[in-house]
């Protein structure tokens, strides 16, 4: 059984924070900080506060420089929270300009014309039925 250097910090959000971006697509996030720093990550929501995430780092290699790892993590922890509230203050900032209708319609209108000219119903030139020799 492995020995960790456990340290647990819980870290607060704002309402305004969503907490799946921090961890990211399946614990992505999480993961690519536990690489990086060389330790374990593990994260649930608090009970307690509904705004708050519980986040517990482990070292996984017990060595001198276990404290030096488990504080890196925690600083890229705090970067990646920095990131993620920046970016959710400034989606609203910048939208995207609302789609062209025109761009729509001339959509529909290929998926009609596919639909229409199927490669069973084209008919020859004139209206002639074509003749083999």
């Amino acid at each position: 059984m492995q020995s960790y250097l456990t340290v647990s910090t819980t870290i607060e959000f704002k309402s305004n924070i969503e907490i799946g971006k921090l961890i990211g697509r399946e614990g992505c996030n999480l993961r690519t900080i536990a690489s990086g720093t060389g330790t374990s990550i593990h994260a649930e929501k608090d009970e307690k506060n509904t705004e708050a995430i519980q986040i517990e780092i482990k070292d996984i290699k017990k060595s001198d420089s276990s404290g030096e790892r488990i504080n890196k993590a925690i600083s890229k922890l705090v970067e990646l929270e920095k990131k993620v509230r920046f970016s959710n203050n400034d989606n609203h900032q910048h939208l995207p300009p609302p789609r062209n209708q025109r761009y729509d319609d001339s959509k529909d209108r290929r998926k009609n014309f596919k639909q229409e000219t199927s490669y069973n119903a084209r008919q020859p030139r004139n209206n002639r039925p074509m003749h083999y020799n």
